[in-house]
Order: structure tokens, then sequence, then C-alpha cells
């Protein structure tokens, strides 16, 4: 039979598409990779809060809180190779494939962001990777600082392009 990513992209998979509910970005992304809606997935906002004996705790939701498989799953189990860059809930990893994760990796130390960790090694771009920029926003440095980050996302995808070791670029 047809595997489970050919049938997602059947041509009667195709349509007009709606935003998700609640309309937020962290219900939306997740939406997008798991072709689910937010009451499936299980991620409907940046943070999951629960209560305890001690009161209301927070922490931001993370990869093992999906509660569906992403599209770069059911590739990677059909055996193609991804690269993602700067996607949302892939920390900790699902996949065996290159992931450079997003700004919600808890963690300072930038080679955490790296799977494998050797990824520098093989797009040197990453050595100067930038994962988000928050201080100065809506500043002309604060511009100039997006802009710096967009220009070393650009170089990664370069480099991942021109190397073709990927059948996947997300």
């Amino acid at each position: 039979g047809m595997s489970e990513p050919r049938r997602r992209f059947e041509p009667a998979r195709s349509g007009r598409r709606k935003s998700v509910k609640p309309p937020m970005t962290s219900a939306a992304v997740t939406s997008f990779q798991t072709g689910k809606r937010p009451v499936n997935h299980g991620i409907s906002s940046f943070l999951h809060i629960n209560e305890d004996e001690d009161g209301l705790r927070s922490r931001p939701f993370d990869g093992t809180d999906l509660q569906e498989p992403t599209l770069y799953e059911y590739l990677d189990r059909e055996g193609i190779d991804c690269f993602l860059l700067n996607l949302p809930y892939t920390y900790p990893p699902r996949i065996d494939g290159d992931i450079v994760s997003s700004w919600l990796t808890p963690t300072q130390d930038i080679n955490e962001y790296f799977h494998p960790t050797d990824l520098p090694e093989r797009y040197p771009s990453l050595e100067e990777y930038i994962p988000s920029v928050s201080a100065g926003a809506g500043t002309v440095e604060g511009l100039r600082d997006l802009q710096r980050m967009a220009e070393r996302r650009c170089a990664v995808i370069r480099e991942v392009i021109e190397a073709n070791d990927h059948e996947f670029l997300l």
C-alpha cells in the first residue's frame, strides 16, 4: 500500500484551510506539524500550567508534550532524511535527522540546540547561529539583531541545500 506520508499529500487532501482554535502561534505551528487540531495534538499555548500542593506551576511545552506524530516523524520512519531548522517542539529530538531546535529549547547552551551535536562541523554557519533575539525589540538596534539572526539562518539553509544530503528541509 501507499505510505502514510504519500497518503497525506494526495490531491484529495488539498483544499481551503482555516486556522486552528485557539488561533495562537503555538497551536497553529503544532497543527501544521501534525495535521491535527490542538485538542488532538495536546498543545494550545506556549505554557503548560498545572496545579499542585504548592499552587500553580508553569513550564514551556516541548516535544515530549506532542500527543500525535509529526509529518517529519512519518518521513523519518520512511527513511527520508530530514533537516529541521528553528521549528518549535523539536526539542528533545523526536527523529534521527538533523535538527537545530527553536528558541523554546530550555537551555542557554547553544550546543544543546544541535542534534546531533556535530552539526556545526558539517554546517560551519551554525558556529554563529542565533536562536532568538529579544533585547531592543522595536529599536533600530533590535531590527539589526533581527536582520543578523535572519541572515545567519539563511546561511545555514544555503549550506544545507548546497550539501544536498537531505531529502526534506523545514
